[in-house]
């Protein structure tokens, strides 16, 4: 059955290639009337294909074996990808944002730099990786970061007996300090873990012991992760990946 399965895929992709290519060879010689259920198909196809693909990052992501880009600890009980990182964005990209900007499901951009001379763009890179490209121009401020919320399911699993771990594949043009701040909101309050960030081989993850906080696993509200640079303008950040993981204690 799995290779009559593939076989049949195989197929029917070479199909779709082949109609939608034609289509696109013939635009200028067919009514408008045609048009138009061209594209009401090419929508419906588009939004199918790209919820497949994101459901299929999503658990390929969970599994911790998509075997590209950084890789959940073995002992991991849920890891995860941000978004941005996993597949394509509507839009790609966002020119001067302001700060709060939403560059995908929970994934949202801060800054002060002012005035927002920003470029935030998702590259397509090989293996399907979407790294994030954050470009600093002008203006004055201090800072860039990015809030990388959980899941909310994961987020409400989470207990003080955890280790909350950042994977991560950063590259700068200009150097500059970065630092990752757990939050763990819970009730009215928000507990914070501040770590440095470091940029040197052999150096691609930090954790966050839950444990040494007053963290309050049965009032949870919501838990993220703000990755923040201290960079000044002209300077280039490339993400090139995230990957946010779950531990027990015990596993140390």
């Amino acid at each position: 059955m799995e290779r009559i399965n593939r076989i049949a895929g195989f197929l029917v992709t070479r199909l779709s290639g082949w109609l939608w290519t034609r289509r696109t060879r013939v635009l200028d010689d067919v009514p408008v009337l045609t048009l138009r259920r061209w594209r009401r198909q090419a929508e419906t196809v588009g939004r199918l294909v790209r919820n497949v693909e994101q459901a299929a990052a999503r658990r390929i992501d969970a599994s911790g074996q998509d075997g590209v880009g950084l890789q959940a600890p073995a002992d991991a009980s849920f890891s995860f990808r941000p978004a941005v990182l996993s597949f394509p964005q509507t839009p790609t990209g966002h020119v001067f944002p302001m700060t709060g900007t939403e560059l995908s499901a929970g994934v949202a951009l801060h800054h002060d730099i002012s005035p927002a001379e920003i470029i935030v763009r998702q590259d397509r890179g090989t293996d399907g990786q979407y790294p994030l490209i954050i470009e600093v121009w002008r203006g004055t401020g201090s800072f860039v970061s990015l809030s990388l919320a959980l899941p909310e399911a994961e987020a409400h699993s989470v207990t003080r007996d955890d280790l909350i771990r950042l994977s991560y594949q950063l590259e700068m043009e200009q150097s500059c300090e970065v630092f990752a701040r757990l939050n763990l909101a819970h009730g009215p309050n928000t507990e914070q873990v501040v770590r440095a960030v470091e940029l040197r081989p052999g150096h691609d993850w930090l954790e966050f012991d839950v444990h040494f906080t007053q963290f309050d696993p049965t009032r949870t509200r919501e838990i993220w992760i703000d990755l923040i640079f201290n960079t000044l303008p002209l300077n280039r950040i490339v993400v090139h990946d995230l990957i946010i993981s779950r531990r027990a204690r015990l596993s140390l």
